[in-house]
Parts: C-alpha cells; structure tokens; sequence
C-alpha cells in the first residue's frame, strides 16, 4: 500500500482485506462496510420495499416507478 507524500492518500488499488477496490466491492461487498450496507438495505426495505441492493439500484438516478420516494431515501 502507497500513500501518498503529504496528503495522507492511498493510492493502491486495493481495498485493506487485498481485493481490488471497485465500486461494486466498496458499494456491495467489502467487509469494512458491511454493517452499513446491511443498515442501508434495511431501511430501504422498511420505507421503501426494496429487497435487493445491487449496483443498478444505488447508482440509478431515475424514480422508480413502484418505489416513490426510494432515492431520497439513500441521499
């Protein structure tokens, strides 16, 4: 792992646990976030119904037709 000069930055392209660090990684499947993504799937379920987090439903800005409200929710 680099960091960079001054700045505090890690610059390696893996996450702490060695996997590389893609958005799906980070977003969906890191261990160091778990707790959070499974808080965040909660609360979507509880006030919105969603049942599944995958990266289509975090990162898709258009309303959802049947979930009214669902990205004000993650916001």
């Amino acid at each position: 792992m680099h960091i960079a000069t001054g700045f505090g930055i890690n610059v390696s392209p893996l996450c702490s646990y060695g996997t590389m660090e893609i958005t799906e990684h980070f977003l969906l499947e890191c261990c160091i976030h778990e707790i959070h993504w499974h808080e965040l799937l909660k609360s979507l379920h509880k006030l919105c119904g969603v049942t599944a987090l995958n990266i289509k439903t975090l990162l898709n800005t258009d309303e959802h037709p049947y979930i009214p409200g669902w990205r004000e929710t993650i916001t």
